[in-house]
């Protein structure tokens, strides 16, 4: 959390590690449309569980051990009924005046597989591996981290 959101970080406690933590702001859904039927028996929509899932997997290919969020408490209701626990750093008021959190959620193959459980979601990955034996990605390996044309 750098600049505007600084003010989230007053809990005097360090920052996760860089190394194992990465900030999960970049993860959306594209569609608003929703019926009554879209919803998990957690009552968390089908598309929002699904995303939460996708991100545990992610971070397992990445190695990341904790994602750093800032969400408002309607977003932290979610997660819990989700089956993934918000871990409280800070409360503060946000710009429209709602309560905004600033805390970490735990990537763990037993978070995974409870958040399965908790939706009803195991019938999807019947064809899957478990979380827990999927492989491991370098980012640099895998991405040129050098530009690959010359600068003039």
């Amino acid at each position: 959390m750098c600049g505007a959101l600084n003010f989230m970080l007053s809990d005097g406690l360090p920052r996760p590690n860089p190394m194992d933590c990465w900030e999960a702001t970049r993860f959306a859904l594209l569609s608003t449309d929703t019926s009554g039927s879209d919803f998990t028996k957690s009552k968390v929509d089908f598309r929002t569980a699904a995303l939460f899932l996708a991100m545990l997997q992610f971070a397992r290919t990445q190695e990341v051990g904790t994602y750093e969020v800032v969400v408002d408490a309607m977003m932290e209701k979610v997660l819990r009924r989700s089956g993934w626990i918000l871990h409280r750093r800070s409360v503060a008021q946000g710009s429209k005046g709602e309560k905004v959190i600033y805390g970490t959620l735990e990537c763990t193959a037993m978070i995974y597989d409870n958040m399965l459980k908790i939706n009803h979601m195991e019938h999807l990955t019947d064809d899957l591996l478990p979380m827990i034996a999927w492989p491991a990605v370098d980012y640099g390996v895998t991405h040129s981290i050098t530009p690959h044309h010359a600068m003039t």
